[in-house]
């Protein structure tokens, strides 16, 4: 039924796009349905079209350009092309300010372009516009896809605490990650362990990687393999 779902839809966006070729919101819902079905090329095609066709100037279309940013920014993120999801979340952000996804989005970007103080903010921005959010419930034009998102924001926080050479801090943000979302907290607990090694503490270092595998040890074969030599500069200023 799913499948016969995916056909029909794709089938009446395709005959309201072809009538209406450069209207944002056809390529807008017609990218959804590309996405929901797995055709990420199709998708990134139809989204792109919309920023061609979505003036910034225009608010009519503004939900729809934003939108079409994200999707863009966290496709661009999955194929850890890092620039071109900073390039997206930033044109998000300048649009939308409180647009709390795009600060996640770019809060990853800078990280992986070791722009580190500027990965900080952003992380830090997302957390306070999300506690908003939770508190306040605001109306927004917006939908939301990072509101479960507050366990990767702890431990990238972890991370650059690394970075500081903040052991302590880096901890207490790892097990926050944890706390938020333990199924998918098996990168916070490698970097526990790594801490507790380096500290010695060869039992709780045990615990937390034994913890990890047992979420997922795939990942945690990767980061083994990975060099963990903590960065010698910052490159935000750049």
């Amino acid at each position: 039924r799913k499948d016969r779902r995916s056909v029909r839809n794709k089938h009446l966006t395709s005959l309201y796009l072809e009538e209406n070729p450069t209207d944002p919101t056809a390529h807008h819902y017609v990218g959804s349905t590309h996405l929901a079905a797995g055709r990420i090329d199709e998708a990134i095609k139809c989204f792109e079209k919309v920023l061609e066709h979505a003036p910034v100037e225009n608010d009519l279309y503004i939900h729809f350009r934003v939108m079409a940013l994200f999707h863009l920014s966290r496709q661009a993120a999955l194929r850890e092309d890092w620039e071109t999801e900073e390039k997206y979340s930033v044109e998000a952000i300048l649009i939308e300010p409180e647009y709390l996804d795009a600060w996640l989005r770019v809060g990853e970007a800078f990280f992986h372009l070791d722009k580190f103080w500027m990965a900080e903010r952003a992380f830090h921005r997302y957390r306070s516009l999300l506690k908003t959010h939770r508190e306040t419930s605001p109306r927004t034009r917006y939908t939301l896809y990072q509101l479960g998102m507050e366990h990767m924001a702890c431990y990238y926080l972890g991370r650059l605490a690394e970075y500081r050479f903040d052991s302590e801090r880096a901890k207490k943000f790892y097990q926050m990650s944890i706390e938020q979302d333990a199924q998918r907290a098996a990168p916070a607990h490698f970097y526990l362990a790594l801490i507790y090694a380096r500290e010695r503490n060869y039992h709780k270092m045990d615990q937390h990687l034994a913890k990890a595998r047992s979420i997922d040890s795939a990942v945690i074969d990767t980061l083994m393999a990975q060099d963990h030599a903590l960065p010698a500069i910052d490159k935000s200023d750049n």
